[in-house]
């Protein structure tokens, strides 16, 4: 029998994750030998096959050339051209995401895998899978061989994905269903706190230029994320070619975060939120900065163990950005809720975002720290602690322009803007607050012969 079938981004009937799929597909076929019953066609926005076989003959041979599993007992995709590392990465993640539930792959003994990050030697160990769902012959065919009408799209299709109670699983037709068969080996994973995993589906414009751009992620430190947030915004500036503003290939993109839900403890990945990021290079030269300034270190215990020490405050930054609100939005409630912070990168972030408040108020801090030392040689600390205590105790307007009133006319500022510095407390007192905070936290010395020693103020 002879089939034709094309697959467009421009198809209505096409979601999402049905798009980035036909990426998938064209991925596949970039790498396979022309001498096969298959033949195909790529252009920007379509992906056109046909054959003159039996449907599950083509479509075995496509899920060959996708999925492998390797002599180390991991699922790996030749297509990817992944390193040892990256390899391992893989199989992890698709076991926690489309192939979670144990119906939907066969695993084995437990394995080590050792890689080096940072010239420092890491070993994982890992379970071995032996088959799964894309190594199997699939359940879509009728006795013919030829495609079945309707077909359940499932959680090993869909992350997250589950029966309803009453009409049971979403049904698609073979046009759609085929491409989520391809959509994991397009797909960001991210390893998330609490047990979670969040895999980002990118929004395919043109498939040309995603495939030759595209990189799947190598990086074991930015394998492990803070935030769905900061996943996305990883994945995104993973890019290389950047074209009229925006990272070729791709449009947006969306978060699926995967964790447990307390109405089904049975199942660890279930969909617990869904984040849409638009690509904006604008946006992602900032997360890049962050990211410089707030960078995951590998560290080495005395008993050789190995674990990554991640910036908390990079995830809060990444909430901010994608809400499109400046980096510094929240601090005052930030800092409450998460007392361990990185003082060193806030301090170099501040000297990028130099602003009227910033001035004002780190010269006024500056003269209540040497007034305070020659009082009574108060450490910094308690100096720090008594200026946050009282910013921080300031609820209304009212209270706070009164406090920053005081704390400003008493240790005097050369950086004063009477008009606009209270134009903007009076916009927004909550943002200023916000900065003002944050001004005292990342306060840095501007010469070596200050009263107050830089040393004292640690990275915690």
């Amino acid at each position: 029998m002879r089939r034709e079938i094309t697959f467009s981004l421009d198809d209505k009937n096409m979601s999402l994750p049905n798009r980035a799929g036909i990426a998938g597909i064209a991925l596949v076929l970039r790498s396979m030998d022309s001498d096969l019953p298959i033949k195909w066609e790529i252009t920007n926005r379509e992906v056109r096959l046909s054959w003159e076989c039996t449907d599950q003959i083509a479509i075995d041979i496509l899920m060959s050339e996708a999925y492998q599993i390797d002599g180390k007992g991991r699922i790996v995709c030749d297509a990817l051209r992944l390193s040892d590392k990256g390899k391992y990465l893989f199989s992890e993640s698709l076991c926690k995401t489309f192939l979670q539930q144990g119906v939907q792959r066969d695993m084995g003994e437990e394995e080590n895998c050792s890689f080096t990050v940072d010239d420092v030697q890491i070993v994982r160990k890992y379970r071995t899978v032996k088959d799964c769902y894309y190594t199997k012959p699939l359940d879509i065919f009728n006795r013919k061989g030829e495609f079945s009408k309707s077909l359940a799209v499932k959680s090993n299709h869909l992350p997250g994905s589950t029966e309803c109670y009453v009409n049971g699983f979403y049904n698609a037709t073979p046009h759609e269903f085929l491409p989520l068969l391809f959509l994991p080996l397009v797909c960001g994973y991210y390893q998330l706190p609490n047990n979670r995993m969040a895999v980002v589906i990118p929004e395919i414009t043109n498939i040309v230029e995603f495939l030759d751009d595209f990189e799947p992620a190598t990086d074991y430190k930015d394998f492990y994320s803070g935030s769905s947030s900061e996943a996305a915004l990883n994945f995104l500036v993973r890019s290389k070619a950047v074209k009229s503003n925006r990272y070729a290939g791709i449009d947006y993109c969306e978060v699926y975060q995967l964790g447990k839900q307390v109405w089904d403890a049975n199942q660890k990945y279930l969909k617990q939120q869904v984040y849409r990021i638009r690509n904006n290079k604008e946006l992602l030269d900032e997360y890049e900065t962050a990211r410089e300034r707030f960078p995951t270190r590998v560290v080495k215990k005395d008993d050789e163990t190995t674990f990554l020490a991640k910036s908390s405050v990079l995830p809060w930054i990444c909430d901010n950005l994608i809400r499109h609100k400046p980096w510094y939005t929240g601090f005052a409630k930030f800092r409450k809720t998460d007392k361990l912070y990185e003082v060193g990168g806030i301090a170099k972030m501040l000297e990028q975002h130099i602003c009227l408040i910033i001035k004002v108020i780190q010269e006024a801090f500056r003269a209540y720290l040497a007034e305070q030392y020659e009082r009574n040689h108060a450490p910094y600390k308690n100096t720090l602690n008594k200026v946050i205590y009282m910013l921080d105790r300031a609820k209304t307007l009212e209270t706070f322009r009164s406090t920053i009133t005081k704390f400003v006319a008493r240790n005097g500022s050369k950086s004063l803007d009477v008009i606009e510095f209270f134009r903007l407390i009076d916009t927004d007192w909550k943002a200023v607050k916000d900065l003002a905070l944050l001004s005292v936290v990342g306060y840095k010395s501007q010469n070596t012969d200050d009263v107050v020693n830089n040393q004292e103020q640690e990275n915690v």
